[in-house]
């Protein structure tokens, strides 16, 4: 055998290794949830902590003679109690519409406990799969909203179990296209040597997050917000959960509405649009919002991207 075919021989197999899926590691023990002081869960709608039984912290907001449940999943670096006072105030408009409203605090991300921006998505989504079965119990609709990372993450959960699901709303969610087989080994071999350091690749600008100089300035300023880049362990899980997504979005079967910002540099509009063309239910909406950024809730366009969410939610949940 020569030692051309040696060599190649020993890449496929050190790239057979790289390809392997990482393995879960457990989470620390879990602990009783402390109070949480934040003024934005008391006010301007009274709320409260939710254990979802994972660790991860959950919040709930109920809305008199509640016609449906919302269930929100906030993107990497950022945090559920932000769509209270930013993102355009959506937890208190959609309780005003009678939709009680609960969401989870990444593993990681806002009050949760773990390393700040260090999360298994693969975690993440049972956690929100977790957190479904627990709403399913009050035997009302349940419409999953997802922005970013948590598009993904609503994705996967729907994907792995489709029960009890009146919609979907997908707020520039992060659905890329599949990675070479080189960049994935590379993505595995980074989480596995250093999971908590950030991706060696420059960040996306900040103006890709919304055109609203005031609305970056409060987020720099924001102490629970993460400030550094996506870390390794995120980009790996990312990438295998969004791998099983690719595989099995064919049999995606749920009224879905997607909304993304053409000028968005954080998780371009292509995996999107991708995503819409794939999947086969005949219920299906997609809104482009020219010149929109990442972040449509904040961005300069927030009051029609709400009001699209709200007519869009009006036929899957209407009104008695």
């Amino acid at each position: 055998m020569s030692m051309y075919v040696i060599i190649i021989i020993g890449l496929i197999a050190i790239l057979g290794w790289l390809m392997r899926p990482l393995a879960r590691q457990p989470r620390p023990t879990r602990q009783p949830l402390s109070p949480i002081t934040d003024h934005r869960l008391h006010e301007p709608i009274p709320g409260h902590q939710w254990d979802i039984g994972t660790g991860g912290v959950g919040y709930a907001w109920h809305a008199p003679q509640p016609r449906g449940i919302v269930l929100i999943q906030h993107g990497y670096a950022d945090y559920a109690l932000r769509f209270v006072d930013e993102h355009h105030q959506l937890i208190p408009r959609l309780l005003e519409q009678h939709l009680s409203v609960y969401a989870i605090d990444l593993w990681g991300h806002g009050y949760s406990p773990g390393n700040r921006g260090v999360l298994d998505v693969r975690d993440a989504v049972a956690d929100h799969g977790r957190a479904r079965a627990l709403l399913a119990q009050h035997q009302l609709p349940i419409v999953l909203i997802g922005h970013s990372l948590g598009g993904l993450v609503c994705v996967a959960s729907a994907l792995q179990d489709p029960e009890h699901i009146a919609g979907v709303v997908l707020l520039s969610p992060a659905l890329p296209a599949q990675m070479p087989a080189i960049a994935r080994g590379t993505a595995n071999l980074l989480a596995r040597i250093a999971p908590n350091a950030p991706v060696p690749l420059p960040a996306a600008p900040e103006s890709g997050l919304a055109r609203d100089r005031a609305y970056i300035q409060r987020a720099t300023d924001d102490p629970l917000i993460y400030h550094s880049g996506v870390t390794n362990l995120v980009a790996a899980t990312a990438l295998d959960v969004n791998t099983s997504i690719l595989e099995h979005r064919s049999h995606w079967d749920h009224p879905t509405l997607i909304q993304h910002g053409d000028a968005d540099t954080w998780a371009p509009i292509s995996g999107s649009t991708s995503f819409f063309d794939a999947i086969t239910t005949q219920d299906k909406q997609f809104i482009r919002y020219p010149d929109g950024r990442h972040n449509l809730l904040c961005d300069s366009e927030q009051a029609r991207v709400y009001a699209d969410i709200l007519t869009w939610l009006q036929k899957r949940i209407p009104t008695a």
